[in-house]
């Protein structure tokens, strides 16, 4: 067996040919494929492009070359960098998978916002590399209607418009992804206050005419008293008069807020000699 060393790029995919080479010329080449993708079975799709309007962004790209591994899916990765809709929330990166198209239609985004977007591709064997990121900002939708919208309370929220045509307006709402330890609880109604909604819990709320989306915002409901207790305490004694307590978080979806401290109280019982 002959080797031979070939100084290659990261995270690129190579044809790799190798003939005899004789005084005459070069023989047959024998073909594989390599990649160094450092443990990824695919590369990052290629060519990507965004449109935006103000209430949706078109994502399309083109598939990685990879002769060796069949594209099951794909899934698309966005993350909200900036808005002017006042929104104090979690911004983790939201992700929409099993695509099976090379274009997608991302919807419920915010107008006049920024998001950041990736792409990247499922196989049999894995997940590829995501490709490299694009920034978009919507479009500004109308302000004619004078939508807005605010927290009435932790499971209310209040909507307000101008209905200039008498046209039979509906509000949908629906919760934010980072918010996706709660169930989705969302519907549509004709009136302007939504209820039994989840406390501190991020929502888009979208005015429609006819099914169809007009102008989106997102509220954030007001927290509540924390419905559970912390759980696991352990403590561990350092010295006659101190000692450390450690614990665990209950579900997110029963702290009703974000956890700004924690309230600790020892209370004695009975001290010995008593």
């Amino acid at each position: 067996m002959t080797r031979a060393s070939v100084d290659l790029g990261k995270g690129t995919y190579y044809t790799c040919m190798v003939c005899i080479l004789t005084s005459a010329g070069c023989g047959p080449a024998a073909v594989n494929y390599i990649n160094t993708y450092s443990g990824s079975p695919v590369g990052p799709p290629q060519s990507l492009s965004v449109n935006a309007t103000d209430l949706s962004i078109l994502i399309d790209w083109e598939a990685p070359f990879d002769p060796l591994n069949i594209i099951t899916s794909y899934a698309i990765t966005y993350q909200l960098l900036d808005t002017p809709v006042s929104l104090a929330v979690p911004r983790p990166v939201a992700t929409v998978s099993g695509i099976t198209n090379t274009m997608y239609l991302l919807e419920l985004v915010l107008s006049a916002s920024s998001y950041n977007i990736t792409v990247y591709a499922n196989t049999s064997n894995g997940t590829g590399i995501e490709s490299e990121p694009i920034a978009i900002t919507t479009q500004k939708s109308g302000t004619l209607l004078n939508f807005m919208c605010s927290a009435a309370s932790s499971t209310d929220i209040n909507c307000s418009w101008e209905n200039l045509s008498n046209d039979d307006y509906q509000l949908h709402y629906s919760i934010l992804p980072s918010f996706n330890y709660y169930a989705n609880n969302e519907g549509t109604i004709n009136e302007g206050r939504i209820h039994d909604l989840k406390p501190y819990v991020g929502y888009v709320i979208s005015l429609q005419l006819s099914n169809t989306n007009l102008m989106n915002t997102v509220v954030l409901t007001q927290p509540e008293i924390p419905t559970a207790s912390v759980e696991d305490i352990s403590f561990n004694v350092l010295t006659p008069d101190s000692f450390t307590l450690s614990w665990k978080l209950p579900p997110k979806n029963e702290w009703k807020g974000i956890i700004e401290n924690f309230t600790i109280k020892a209370v004695p019982i009975k001290s010995i000699g008593e």
